[in-house]
């Protein structure tokens, strides 16, 4: 440290050691290595201000349609590409345990069965669905994996939605992360 010295007007540089404990020097190189790793660990985030939410900063991020009905249920729909055709909007419904298409929709595209058709019975009544296959298809650039799922009658929707699918937690389950951003009206999946 330099001082200057009363006598002379001069700078004399003094020299101190300093001492730190065993503790303190392991309690310091956790500090670091903790900071290390989350210098590590938060490039893979990214923080909106004020919202104090990390999400994934990778995936593909694709427009939604955020509907509010009038007994304030709230339907996120995305666009859907199918074996190069569309796109056709399916309605995100993670408490579905099956995808679903449309029966008019599955016959236009002419996917292949996958099985006998069965009987099901859902928020809408009782009603007869046929397994479908489809091994292309997409909501934006993020491929979905290829995968059976349910053709049948969309009735529950107001036709005001043009919702032609379902994409239940059978495919959202193996596509990684998926965060809807009702703010901005988008959907990341994947990540």
């Amino acid at each position: 440290m330099a001082t200057p010295s009363p006598t002379s007007g001069r700078i004399s540089l003094v020299r101190r050691t300093l001492r730190i404990s065993p503790l303190k020097r392991q309690q310091a190189t956790l500090l670091l290595c903790l900071l290390g790793l989350a210098l590590l660990i938060l490039p893979a985030c990214s923080a909106r201000l004020g919202s104090g939410v990390c999400s994934p900063s990778h995936g593909t991020t694709v427009p939604a349609q955020i509907d509010h009905n009038n007994q304030g249920a709230v339907l996120v729909i995305v666009q859907v590409t199918i074996n190069g055709h569309g796109p056709y909007a399916f309605a995100f419904d993670t408490g579905a345990s099956v995808s679903l298409i449309d029966q008019h929709l599955a016959d236009s595209l002419s996917l292949p069965a996958a099985g006998a058709p069965q009987p099901v019975t859902g928020i809408g009544g009782d009603e007869e669905v046929t397994p479908v296959r489809i091994t292309h298809w997409s909501v934006g650039k993020a491929s979905l994996p290829p995968t059976t799922i349910v053709s049948g009658a969309l009735t529950q929707f107001d036709s005001s939605t043009n919702v032609q699918g379902l994409l239940g937690s059978d495919v959202l389950s193996q596509v990684g992360a998926v965060t809807i951003d009702y703010d901005t009206s988008t959907v990341t999946i994947g990540g």
